[in-house]
């Protein structure tokens, strides 16, 4: 039986004030993310692909032959780990991350796509948008298009999730994403003329003419329909292309939770899950309120080994699953300086989301670190709605 509900009852009072007013804010922090516009090229339209965004949809059937062998041969060793900016896309060839995919084939699919434009080819392939601009911007000027045939046969897909800096093995400088999971297949892509109808086999079916070697024009091509054609619990040789990938951004490492006081520590304890493989087999099963419990075992030892950082990871996990009493522990050790990494940044964000949800305690850990931060404005703002939702501590202060 799980303990902790789904909006669980408040931490005593005197627990969530102690920690924050005995933690001295820092005064700054640093984020991981910087606003500065993606870097394009000049060409009409404008492309959708995100520097920014924890997660990327990103057509890869423009990468050089190697760099898709490489990919490939990531896949086969662990979870693939990649540098890419949406201008870029680098296989870590010696770095890789202790996962495994799981491939799930379906009946193949067809798909075609013209790209006529700066807009459309943006949209669908950021790399070639970014490296040949100008090259295509003048093809499409003259009536030319860029054709892209797909045929998807299977999916890798993995349990793996959160992964950071501290999961990775190997040479890793520069990692930024892992790839959660794959589109795997055949295609054929290649330069023609907008005038033209074009199908799946004539793309597959189509011939480099020695002329169109005299100008720029993109061909490639990797597997065949024939190879496609069947079913099979691996994927076949012919048709294991990868088409498409999702691209998850490396997450900040997760904190080795040692600013809990041992006040939070016995309130945690009257919150254990009885059965331990259940609470795992839960949280793997992204229940919130499981993972916090399996957080609490590995915190305080109980049937578990003792492991702070595998404790931290675990609570990371539930407050992303929007178990508030984990963002606000989080919240609460990144705000505390004398932990190993003060991010004042990182911490408020970690309290904001469960404020803003109605959690009382998170406003009020939010509201003091304004407060310790001399900024009057926002800590009456955050100690107000801690009042409001309950944190009686909180009424009435500056």
């Amino acid at each position: 039986m799980l303990l902790y509900p789904s909006r669980p009852a408040p931490l005593a009072r005197s627990v969530l004030v102690l920690a924050a007013l005995s933690a001295t804010v820092v005064s700054g922090g640093c984020s991981r993310h910087t606003n500065a516009p993606p870097r394009v090229a000049n060409i009409r339209g404008g492309t959708t692909c995100d520097p920014n965004a924890t997660r990327s949809d990103v057509l890869l059937v423009d990468l050089q032959p190697e760099a898709r062998a490489d990919l490939e041969a990531a896949t086969k060793r662990g979870l693939a780990v990649v540098r890419f900016d949406c201008q870029s896309f680098s296989v870590l060839p010696q770095c890789s991350a202790e996962a495994s995919y799981t491939f799930t084939a379906h009946t193949p699919k067809q798909q075609v796509l013209r790209m006529s434009d700066g807009a459309s080819l943006g949209a669908s392939l950021p790399l070639t948008y970014s490296a040949h601009a100008a090259e295509l911007a003048a093809g499409f000027e003259r009536g030319q298009s860029l054709d892209l045939a797909l045929i998807m046969s299977g999916r890798l897909t993995t349990g793996a999730w959160g992964v950071g800096p501290e999961d990775l093995r190997g040479d890793c400088l520069g990692a930024t994403h892992v790839v959660a999971s794959a589109e795997l297949g055949a295609f054929a892509l290649h330069s023609g003329a907008r005038d033209r109808s074009v199908t799946a086999a004539a793309l597959f079916g189509a011939r480099v003419q020695a002329e169109q070697r005299t100008r720029f024009e993109l061909h490639s091509s990797d597997g065949s329909p024939a190879a496609c054609s069947g079913s099979s619990t691996q994927p076949a040789p012919g048709c294991d292309a990868v088409l498409r990938a999702e691209l998850v951004e490396l997450r900040a490492p997760a904190p080795t939770l040692t600013a809990m006081t041992e006040e939070q520590m016995a309130t945690l304890r009257g919150k254990l899950c009885e059965d331990v493989e259940a609470c795992r087999t839960a949280c793997e099963g992204n229940d919130a309120d499981a993972c916090m419990q399996y957080a609490t075992l590995h915190l305080l030892g109980d049937r578990v080994e003792r492991d702070l950082g595998r404790a931290g990871k675990l609570m990371l996990r539930a407050c992303e699953l929007d178990q508030p009493l984990a963002c606000t522990l989080l919240g609460i050790e990144f705000l505390n300086e004398a932990s190993p990494h003060p991010d004042l940044i990182r911490g408020r964000e970690f309290l904001r989301r469960p404020c803003e949800r109605g959690y009382a305690e998170a406003c009020h850990a939010l509201g003091l670190s304004y407060s310790n931060a001399g900024d009057t404005a926002q800590a009456s703002r955050y100690l107000k709605r801690a009042c409001t939702l309950g944190a009686n501590d909180a009424c009435g202060r500056p």
